[in-house]
């Protein structure tokens, strides 16, 4: 088993470490402020702050909607836009707990790429499947899946025979879960909205390539 292994099973996963924290904690301050300051400013921030597949396909054609530079940036702010409480905790526990592992295993700035990546790549593959609809995307998902990937990425590496099994088993069980919550339609009763797998898909494929681009940090 690697020292990275052995990590995973020494540090306690519900002992958030700094960055996760704070990004956790700062999607669920920014629920609460919504939900405080009403409907208004929900409808605003969601506007100008959502990912919309048919806004970003308006960059490429002879009509732009929005700023070029605000609908780029809505592949990363969706991410920490939620539709209600059920739906941020959900993401939130996931994001803890795979998070944790990933900011663990790597440097900060690393770990922040992933999110940042994950997010994006998350709305593009939602945005492939879906094409130029005109639906809203809210949610961390895309970057959660990512950290998977991550953590996926990191059991393959394990020496023991044991640790590549659980990476197998792991990446099934997510996958399976995943398409099932979007065929049947899970997220209607979780998270009051349609579960978005395709964007869970892409986040955590991507996850798990970017890991052959980035090292964890030296033990």
């Amino acid at each position: 088993m690697t020292e990275q292994s052995n990590e995973f099973q020494r540090q306690p996963i519900l002992l958030a470490p700094p960055a996760v924290t704070f990004l956790a904690a700062g999607m669920i301050a920014l629920h609460a402020l919504l939900q405080v300051l009403g409907p208004a400013a929900q409808s605003w921030t969601f506007r100008n702050f959502a990912f919309v597949p048919y806004e970003f396909f308006a960059l490429f054609g002879d009509r732009q909607l929005v700023s070029p530079v605000q609908t780029t940036l809505t592949l990363v702010t969706h991410a920490f836009l939620h539709g209600d409480w059920a739906h941020l905790l959900i993401n939130m526990g996931m994001f803890m707990a795979f998070g944790s592992l990933v900011e663990r295993a790597y440097r900060i700035p690393a770990f922040l790429a992933f999110f940042v990546i994950g997010a994006a790549s998350g709305a593009l593959t939602q945005t492939v499947f879906e094409g130029g609809q005109a639906f809203v995307m809210i949610g961390a998902s895309g970057a959660v899946y990512c950290m998977m990937g991550v953590v996926v990425r990191l059991l393959f590496q394990s020496k023991n025979p044991a640790g590549r099994r659980r990476a197998v088993v792991l990446a099934a069980v997510l996958m399976a879960l995943n398409l099932f919550g979007g065929l049947m339609g899970v997220g209607d009763l979780l998270a009051g909205a349609q579960i978005a797998w395709q964007a869970h898909l892409g986040g955590f494929v991507t996850g798990f390539l970017v890991t052959f681009l980035i090292r964890p940090k030296a033990r």
